[in-house]
């Protein structure tokens, strides 16, 4: 089982859209959590990790360098879950200082419904390939992480910086810091993410495509990625943030959903000092949507 931390009115959201909203990578709280995949990568080709030839190629240092950085411009989506139904931190910070939930879903049962998802995305949402995977973080300078990703990965880029631009965005979002840029501990966090990502190798090989990524200083703004034909109207900007909706409901008839198949439990917390209101507006709402396989 892993578990999502939230509020009581996300979770409300969550069960009336049935969707699950996954944010943009480059708008998290912490650089490092964006970066750090990064800064492993180019700690691997320049200390000679295993693979390293095969990633660089005959790359100069400065192509390396840009093929890093233009990595971290193309956004992915994710949302987290953890492992640890106990963990103090994220019951403070994600779920409302424990006056919110933990989401319970079978993380088994969530990755079969993926391809449902995807296909989904590509034929309703999207212009370009995209790929959607629940991956288990790892924490630290894991170079066996990178090792088995070489081994198991496989492109059709035009050329080597493209190669090595994409296997950068691939390795984003699977490695974390140990601790964070003020020093919390997210080894402790045992986290998973659902992350949503697009096939780049077909992207970057446009010039145009270079040249505006190239410009832009920063990450890509969104207006940049409507004129590469990536982003319609499926994203949504809250706050100034985006977000990408993933539909958790019924997605092709007669194949069930996520909500009825993988979300399992509703957890509330015992430090909630309105446990028992709180317990019966989620009975309430589970039946109003007539789930009748998760347990609170």
């Amino acid at each position: 089982m892993i578990y999502h931390f939230t509020k009581l009115s996300s979770l409300f959201g969550i069960l009336d859209s049935q969707e699950l909203f996954l944010g943009n990578c480059n708008q998290m709280n912490d650089p490092l959590d964006r970066t750090f995949g990064i800064d492993c990568l180019r700690s691997y080709v320049r200390n000679g990790g295993k693979y390293a030839q095969k990633l660089k190629g005959t790359l100069s240092d400065a192509d390396i360098e840009n093929a890093l950085k233009m990595s971290l411009k193309i956004p992915y989506y994710a949302v987290s879950f953890s492992k640890d139904i106990n963990n103090s931190t994220l019951w403070e910070n994600y779920a409302d200082n424990y006056k919110g939930v933990a989401i319970g879903f079978d993380e088994r049962q969530l990755e079969s419904a993926i391809d449902d998802i995807i296909q989904y995305l590509d034929n309703e949402s999207f212009t370009q390939k995209s790929f959607l995977e629940l991956k288990m973080i790892t924490y630290g300078y894991r170079y066996d992480v990178i090792d088995s990703l070489v081994e198991n990965y496989n492109d059709n880029s035009v050329n080597e910086k493209i190669h090595l631009a994409f296997f950068a965005y691939k390795l984003c979002g699977m490695i974390k810091s140990e601790k964070g840029a003020n020093g919390e501990v997210w080894a402790d966090e045992k986290e998973y993410r659902l992350l949503f990502k697009y096939e780049i190798p077909q992207i970057l090989s446009r010039d145009d495509a270079w040249i505006q990524l190239e410009r832009h200083e920063k990450e890509a703004t969104i207006e940049i990625f409507k004129n590469l034909g990536l982003h319609e109207e499926l994203i949504k900007v809250i706050n100034g943030k985006y977000y990408l909706p993933l539909k958790i409901g019924e997605i092709i008839p007669g194949r069930g959903s996520i909500i009825d198949c993988a979300l399992k439990c509703i957890y509330v917390s015992a430090n909630n000092p309105d446990l028992l209101k709180v317990e019966e507006q989620i009975c309430k709402k589970l039946q109003a949507i007539g789930n009748i396989m998760c347990c609170l």
